[in-house]
C-alpha cells in the first residue's frame, strides 16, 4: 500500500457509516487498499458493499443470497471517485450499490448532480446506510455534524 495523508490522491480518506435504526454513525478511515486498486465510484461501492454483507456472517450462512432486500440488514453505499469534486469532465458522479429489491442480485446505479460534490465537501469519500427508521427522517451532514 502506498503511504496516504488525508487528501492526497484526490481522497477526503474518511467513510461515513450511519444506522438508521438507532440513529448513530461512526466514521472510519478509507480502505487506501481499495482506493489503489479502484480508484473509486463503482469500485467502491461493490467492495463496501460486499464488505457490509460478510460481516454478518455469524448472523447468515450465506448473506448476500439470504438477505431481504428490504430488510435493515441490508446496505444502501453511496460512493464518490477520485475525481469527483475536480474540474475533470463527468467529474461529478456518483455511484449507489446495494442488494437490489427488484432483481435480488447486486444493483448498481450512477448520477450525476451536485450531491456527489456536496458529500466530498463534507469531508467523506463513501456513504454507508445501514438500517431502517421507524418514520421518515432526514439525514444532515453538515459543518463536521451528522444529524438525523
Amino acid at each position: 500500500m502506498l503511504i496516504h495523508s488525508n487528501t492526497i490522491y484526490g481522497y477526503m480518506g474518511k467513510v461515513l457509516y450511519v444506522d438508521m435504526t438507532a440513529k448513530s454513525f461512526k466514521v472510519k478511515r478509507l480502505n487506501f487498499d481499495y482506493a489503489d486498486l479502484l480508484l473509486g465510484g463503482r469500485g467502491f461501492g461493490i467492495a463496501y458493499l460486499f464488505e457490509h454483507f460478510n460481516a454478518l456472517s455469524p448472523k447468515y450462512e450465506n448473506p448476500f443470497k439470504e438477505v431481504d432486500p428490504l430488510s435493515e440488514d441490508n446496505v444502501i453505499v453511496l460512493s464518490t471517485s477520485v475525481s469527483t469534486a475536480t474540474s475533470a469532465p463527468t467529474s461529478g458522479r456518483l455511484h449507489m450499490n446495494f442488494k437490489s429489491p427488484l432483481t435480488d442480485a447486486l444493483g448498481s446505479t450512477s448520477g450525476g448532480d451536485h450531491f456527489s460534490v456536496n458529500l466530498k465537501q463534507t469531508g467523506y469519500d463513501v456513504l454507508i446506510i445501514t438500517g431502517r427508521s421507524k418514520k421518515p427522517c432526514i439525514l444532515i451532514i453538515s459543518n463536521g455534524k451528522v444529524r438525523f
